[in-house]
């Protein structure tokens, strides 16, 4: 969860003095039953600009649209953009860097052991 992160994390990435950091959490928080958008977008503005403001930058990106790659991806879509959302509102208001991953259109296929995806 993002709070666990938070507490657990960002002092520890802080005293380290990092000139640059990536931040990416929100994925198991949609999972969650009381998932709420403004809750995820104060704790990554909370870790976004405490790291911002020790000079380091910060870069962070979004989910592309699961529906095409995950039997879940349809329930989940709403709560993606959701996330998504918050993640380039807080990147937005922190200074931080952000960036959208592509979209998938296909599920993964199994290619000798290796794992990729049809686009």
């Amino acid at each position: 969860m993002l709070r666990d992160i938070r507490e657990e994390q960002l002092d520890p990435a802080l005293a380290m003095k990092p000139d640059l950091a990536t931040i990416f959490a929100g994925s198991n928080d949609i999972l969650e039953r009381g998932f709420d958008a403004g809750k995820l977008r104060a704790e990554l503005e909370c870790m976004m600009g405490a790291l911002v403001g020790g000079k380091a930058v910060v870069l962070t990106f979004t989910l592309p649209d699961l529906t095409g790659v995950m039997p879940i991806g349809r329930f989940l879509a709403p709560r993606v953009r959701a996330m998504n959302d918050s993640i380039r509102e807080a990147a937005a208001s922190t200074g931080a860097a952000s960036s959208t991953l592509p979209n998938t259109r296909s599920a993964p296929t199994r290619d000798s052991g290796a794992r990729t995806v049809s686009t």
